[in-house]
């Protein structure tokens, strides 16, 4: 009777530990995943930065006579 106690524990802490496991493998692939968003949004706003500085720069290189043409 003593082994069957012991067996039914064992396998009750093993179950345990595999659950536990299991809720510890799905939090760390929740935040690798969010990771990803984060990087690809960061990545996102460089290019937009980027896009507007030339814009910007296109903007000041207009000649005097242009911009007054455009001004309204």
């Amino acid at each position: 009777m003593p082994t069957h106690r012991l067996l039914t524990r064992c396998i009750a802490v093993t179950a345990i530990v595999a659950l536990l496991t299991a809720c510890g493998a799905e939090a760390v692939g929740s935040a690798a995943t969010g990771a990803a968003v984060k990087q690809q949004e960061l990545e996102n706003a460089k290019r937009t930065q980027q896009q507007v500085q030339q814009d910007v720069q296109k903007a000041l290189e207009i000649p005097p006579e242009r911009a007054k043409q455009l001004d309204p």
